[in-house]
């Protein structure tokens, strides 16, 4: 969003309360990282709050400081008649934000209800998933990648009683610059569950290794596939990769590296399935 010295050329709600309501759903969506009741979360910034826009999402309410006004002026004719516009002080918002240098602008949005199908959208799906994937960073930097480089959808599944970083939580939103309000996406599906429908719908299933299996160039990612990737220590457990179709290795030159971070091992694997349906020699 570009600034303007102009103010917000509409009437707003001063919020002068830390315990006003609005407030506590910003803290709990933001500072919190969760959910709000109504099922919003939260957004925060003027890239990801002007995503949301673009993206049609649903917003419940946005949030701006004297900071962040002009911010929001190219924006206001796109907030639906039933937005609530909430004005406060530089202070009150630091106590909802989860930056540690806030812009003074964030909206509570509601997610698109994504189904299993929306993943298999095409002729060819591609479906990263996020075997127990801790760090949020990762999360999100997975999915920006997954939408640059054509994947169909993202499940940040779980892995036995470890579930993926959720990743609509402001951490893993922020990393994934916005796609993470575009990508279809799941989350918290078991892995077991995600296998058997993949299996059902044929859809090939593929398990990043850091030991076994063939190297990217000599997979076939033109078929309609699921890739998994495990969580950045363990990476995938061993029954998983027995019960996949085909293994896939990224060969390391030597030295004392042993394997890659898990966003930079899709990053590649994802690149190589991009290169393959576009047509390029290898």
């Amino acid at each position: 969003m570009q600034a303007s010295a102009s103010p917000l050329p509409i009437p707003a709600e001063t919020v002068t309360s830390r315990e006003n309501r609005w407030l506590k759903q910003f803290r709990m969506a933001l500072a919190k990282g969760r959910m709000t009741r109504e099922g919003y979360i939260g957004v925060e910034g003027p890239h990801l709050v002007e995503e949301a826009i673009r993206a049609g999402l649903e917003i419940a309410a946005v949030l701006v400081s004297p900071r962040g006004e002009p911010l929001l002026c190219p924006w206001l004719s796109q907030l639906g008649p039933g937005v609530r516009l909430l004005r406060t002080t530089e202070k009150l918002f630091a106590t909802v934000a989860d930056t540690k240098t806030p812009q003074g602008i964030a909206a509570l949005v509601r997610p698109r209800a994504w189904q299993f199908e929306d993943l298999l959208r095409g002729p060819q799906p591609l479906v990263l998933v996020l075997a127990g994937v801790q760090d949020p960073g990762n999360v999100g930097t997975m999915i920006r990648t997954a939408e640059a480089l054509g994947a169909t959808g993202v499940v940040a599944a779980r892995l036995g009683e470890q579930n993926s970083a959720h990743p609509l939580a402001p951490k893993a939103l922020r990393a994934s610059a916005g796609s993470a309000l575009r990508m279809p996406l799941l989350v918290g599906t078991s892995l077991p569950t995600l296998l058997a429908q993949f299996r059902i719908s044929r859809i090939q299933i593929v398990a990043a290794s850091a030991v076994h299996g063939v190297a990217p160039a000599a997979l076939n990612f033109r078929a309609p596939l699921a890739l998994l990737v495990g969580n950045e220590g363990a990476g995938l457990p061993a029954e998983v990769e027995r019960a996949a179709d085909a293994l896939v290795h990224i060969p390391l030159t030597g030295g004392p590296v042993e394997s890659l971070n898990a966003a930079v091992a899709a990053a590649i694997l994802l690149y190589e399935a991009a290169r393959q349906r576009a047509g390029e020699p290898a």
